[in-house]
This record gives structure tokens, sequence and C-alpha cells, in this order.
């Protein structure tokens, strides 16, 4: 079931900018953990020119006449215990004809494999059980 359309690209982004997949755990000079969105530095988009039957790319070039934005992105992953980067899951590649439809294709992938969550209410600062920071620190979110 899909949740955004055209209409809602600007929820959509919001949707991804504040999903605990994309969260970004640092510490603070105490030692504490903040997330932080890394929804921005996560995504790659690319404009590639396809063949507008397939949408791919087509060996002849002379059939590949519609420009469409291709997105790759991935969640954080940690690294010696700080921030090293961010993972290609190609279960979120996606695209469309424009910007726009493609941030909405990867707000829908998102909501459908890991829900409809805010990193907000994922991460409740007073919660004695903190697996979930665990799961986002280790690169398993969702597991």
């Amino acid at each position: 079931m899909k949740k955004f359309n055209k209409n809602n690209t600007v929820g959509a982004w919001h949707f991804l900018y504040g999903h605990p997949y994309y969260a970004q755990p640092t510490r603070d000079t105490e030692g504490n953990y903040i997330f932080t969105s890394g929804f921005e530095l996560s995504i790659c988009a690319q404009p590639f020119m396809v063949n507008p039957i397939t949408k791919a790319i087509d060996d002849n070039s002379m059939l590949n006449t519609e420009c469409n934005v291709w997105l790759e992105s991935g969640h954080c992953y940690i690294g010696d215990g700080n921030f090293a980067g961010f993972s290609h899951d190609i279960e979120l590649d996606t695209g469309g004809n424009t910007w726009e439809e493609a941030i909405i294709n990867l707000a829908n992938l998102v909501y459908e494999k890991y829900g409809d969550l805010s990193m907000w209410g994922y991460f409740d600062l007073k919660e004695p059980n903190l697996d979930k920071f665990k799961k986002v620190i280790d690169g398993e979110f969702g597991v």
C-alpha cells in the first residue's frame, strides 16, 4: 500500500528526513548519543537517458530519449565507534521521470519496508531498554 502520491512531495521528503532508518548517531561532548537526520547525505541522485518503453538504458543509444532521475540510498553505519558513512540498500533503488516522482517512490519504498515511523517517536530517550539505539548504531535498523 502506498502512502504518498504526486500531490505530496513535501510530505514524502519530511517523512524520509525524519525516518529513523536515516538516523545518523553521533555523540555529544558528554558521550550521549544524538540522532540527527542523515537523509540528505544518504541519497545519490543521477539523471539518465532511458528507453521510454523499458525505463532502462538501452544498448542502442538512439532509443534512450527520456530523462529519468535514479536514486540510491541507505542507512548510516558506524566504524570504530564513529560515523563512517552510508550503506547502499539496493531494495530502495528507485527513480522517476522527475526528482519529485523519484522522492515519492523512495518514500513509498521506505514506508513499505520499514513502516510509518518518525525518528523523534522511535527514539524515546526515557526508554530503559536501548535496543533500538543499538540496532541503529550497529546498522541493523528494522532487525
